[in-house]
């Protein structure tokens, strides 16, 4: 068995109508077609609420290059004039959705992977979105034809391949592609040395940041809701790097978090990776200092799925703070999920 996952965006739930999520799936190499549906309207919602994404298990699957095409379904009422009301079936796109298939290997991998660190299905959905290149899994690139995969393949952060420091891929949400683009943007503005980071996780790919601000003088201090960190990786931080358990997107504003506003006014990159990542921006990314610069995680995934939202929410920074994006080709090209400004 396998296990095939959607990425659904622009999507919202439906309420009062029962709905269903049908994917039609072809495996190009086998010539292989196989239909599957998400038949609870209460599943599905669920899938929404935690990321968007909806899980299937799948009979038999192989490695191979997938297409797909899905539909969402509601029944709706409908009334007849010569009887009592019958069900409509209405079938609504999936404007946008990603699929990805994986083998036993890579399941049992991210489940194992899972049970190491201090990550959980429910709060980190992203964890099971590991293709067939997960490194414990190399048998199966091997397998079905599939061979090494491409390398713009193992930049994106879905991919399996993207472990660091010894520690499993589970353990870091940020990709290779990502990591490029962030020593892109370290070298491109040298003198950068203070980080100010918006959702910790376990602390891994805090180390991106922790150690150039070390080399360089400065200091990284990162927040969020729960300290995730475990003893084996606070091992790895370095005295110029802390860490405040905080709720920093909490209406009213916390009192760790009216104290982090001054900190904000002396840093030279803000890392926003933690929850609401608009409210996070607009509360602020406005007090960055002329010079600064302004780091979005997932900014994709938070900005276009609604058609033209991207384009908004870059007018309201320029106008909030002055905050202009820079080098997005480049991100692009590396498969990065991040946008990058910088404050005029």
């Amino acid at each position: 068995m396998g296990v095939l996952l959607i990425k659904l965006s622009g999507v919202g739930q439906i309420d009062g109508q029962e709905t269903r999520l049908c994917v039609e799936l072809y495996a190009q190499r086998k010539g292989e077609t196989a239909t599957t549906c998400l038949d609870s309207a209460g599943v599905l919602d669920a899938a929404l609420r935690q990321g968007g994404i909806a899980k299937f298990n799948i009979e038999r699957a192989i490695v191979d290059s997938y297409t797909a095409t899905a539909r969402l379904e509601t029944v709706s009422p409908s009334t007849s004039d010569n009887g009592p009301p019958v069900a409509m079936a209405v079938t609504l796109p999936v404007r946008k959705f990603d699929v990805k298939v994986f083998s036993d290997c890579a399941e049992a991998a991210v489940e194992s992977a899972i049970g190491r660190t201090s990550f959980s299905e429910d709060d980190h959905t992203l964890t099971a979105m590991l293709k067939t290149h997960y490194p414990q899994c190399y048998e199966d690139w091997q397998r079905d034809g599939y061979h090494i995969p491409p390398v713009k393949e193992m930049l994106v952060l879905e991919s399996g391949s993207r472990a660091r420091f010894g520690m499993p891929a589970a353990s870091i949400a940020f990709g290779w592609g990502d990591e490029m683009f962030l020593s892109f943007i370290l070298e491109r503005y040298p003198l950068f040395k203070n980080f100010f980071e918006l959702g910790t996780g376990v602390g891994v790919s805090s180390l991106l940041f922790g150690i150039p601000a070390i080399v360089r003088g400065g200091w990284f201090h990162s927040f969020d809701l729960l300290d995730k960190r475990e003893p084996s990786i606070l091992k790895a931080w370095n005295p110029a790097m802390s860490f405040t358990e905080c709720d920093m997107d909490a209406e009213p504003m916390t009192d760790c978090a009216e104290a982090a506003l001054a900190l904000v006014e002396d840093t030279d990159l803000l890392f926003v990776d933690g929850g609401d990542r608009l409210l996070e921006i607009r509360r602020y990314a406005g007090l960055l200092r002329p010079g600064s610069g302004l780091l979005v995680h997932d900014w994709k995934q938070y900005f276009d799925y609604i058609e033209g939202q991207e384009e908004v929410v870059i007018k309201e920074l320029e106008e909030m703070g002055g905050l202009v994006p820079l080098y997005s080709d480049l991100a692009v090209h590396l498969d990065s999920c991040c946008m990058f400004f910088i404050k005029r």
